[in-house]
């Protein structure tokens, strides 16, 4: 009983070991996004702008200053004989601006480059996604492009063994046999070529996230499929999710704080103070000191720059605003565009079904003509070729089709449509 249970076990193992342990797109998305050094090189950007920002609060906060100093007469360097050689003095301060313009400006400024910098990371977050995708969609692909080559050479290779019974028997001739060969021949030297792309491909793939894949790990498919939403919705999402334009509209909210800091010129200042004083050995009247003070400080005139930085700030502003439309109109382009190719390919592919059941029935009568000696070898080659094509065909239609989707996936600003 229990070498039956091993038995069943290691059968299990053996014919499912591939579809258990073969990696999902999103896991493989999921390892890129973990190991990417760009998405952690941006990841570092945005949080040393986060700790930028936190520093602007400082100006909310009291002040508190400790000062020691020690001062020498140079009268006692030339009379030996005066007995005060110096003085040390000691003084505490405690300071707090009451009211100060710029401080709330400042920090919003700082708030907002700290977000465009959240923003920059999910763009290279979405543009690791968009690689992988590719990547991915392309070894399915070469995966089912070498299949249908090893298909192309079995059927390449039962034409030449027929061919070759023929003229043992004398109704073939020769011709058929090196030309049977050498379709033979070049179906394998398709397959070679098929296991470099794919060999290559899963390099650069394990290259980007940051492990090892092998062919066995990829045992998806490309399959047919339609756009979920329609395109007045798609136009919306783009308006709502693409970080491009959500980060023009957060430097264009920033270019406001900075307008808001040059305004700031235009009003005093107040500060509050408290300070306490001690000398030893010296001429003033007391040895100690405490003062509280309230200042107040107004720049009435100092040429007419805060002037033209408060002009340039408004015209920065609507340079910005500009620029976002701009953003908007490209955004929109992107999507009409991507959706144009997306309905293109979809109807490539439908073609490419029909051409394909088209060449496999021609292929099945070619040969079945040349079998019973109706038909010539040149016929059956070329109908085998024309066969190998539209298979190869159809894959490489299914291929754009996912590539145009991840692109109109790109263009919404989405990471994918399930999402």
């Amino acid at each position: 009983m229990k070498l039956f249970a091993t038995f069943v076990v290691l059968f299990f193992m053996f014919f499912h070991s591939d579809k258990a342990f073969s990696v999902t797109l999103d896991e493989v998305i999921s390892d890129a996004l973990k190991n990417s050094p760009s998405i952690k090189e941006q990841a570092y950007r945005k949080d040393a702008q986060y700790l930028r920002f936190k520093s602007a609060s400082d100006s909310y906060y009291p002040s508190f200053d400790l000062s020691l100093n020690y001062n020498r007469y140079l009268q006692s360097e030339i009379n030996p004989l005066q007995e005060d050689k110096g003085y040390y003095g000691f003084s505490l301060s405690l300071g707090y601006k009451l009211y100060d313009p710029k401080r709330a400006s400042q920090k919003g400024s700082y708030n907002y480059l700290y977000l465009i910098e959240k923003q920059n990371l999910s763009l290279v977050e979405k543009e690791i996604i968009r690689q992988v995708k590719d990547l991915y969609y392309r070894i399915i692909a070469e995966k089912m492009i070498l299949l249908s080559r090893n298909e192309a050479f079995k059927a390449a290779e039962k034409t030449f063994l027929l061919a070759q019974a023929k003229r043992e028997v004398g109704i073939a001739k020769l011709s058929d046999v090196y030309q049977a060969k050498v379709r033979m021949e070049t179906a394998r030297l398709d397959i070679v070529t098929s296991k470099n792309n794919l060999t290559k491909l899963i390099y650069e793939l394990s290259s980007l996230c940051g492990r090892a894949f092998s062919e066995n790990d990829f045992e998806d498919r490309l399959s047919n499929f339609a756009l979920p939403l329609k395109e007045e919705e798609l136009f919306n999402l783009a308006l709502e999710n693409r970080d491009e334009l959500k980060r023009e509209k957060l430097i264009e909210k920033k270019l406001d704080e900075d307008k808001n800091t040059t305004k700031a010129d235009f009003f005093p200042q107040a500060t509050a103070s408290l300070s306490y004083n001690r000398y030893d050995k010296s001429f003033f009247p007391s040895p100690d000191e405490t003062r509280l003070g309230v200042s107040l400080s107004w720049n009435l005139f100092s040429g007419f720059g805060k002037y033209y930085r408060h002009d340039a700030s408004e015209r920065d502003i609507m340079s910005q605003k500009q620029r976002t439309e701009e953003t908007k109109r490209t955004i929109l382009l992107d999507v009409k565009k991507s959706i144009e190719d997306f309905n293109s390919i979809t109807e490539r592919v439908k073609v490419a079904e029909e051409i394909l059941k088209s060449a496999q029935e021609t292929y099945q009568q070619s040969y079945e003509e040349y079998r019973v000696g109706k038909g010539d070898i040149l016929t059956l080659l070329q109908a085998e070729i024309n066969l190998s094509s539209a298979r190869e065909g159809k894959i490489s239609a299914l291929l754009l089709l996912h590539q145009s989707k991840t692109a109109l996936e790109r263009a919404v600003g989405i990471m994918g449509f399930g999402e």
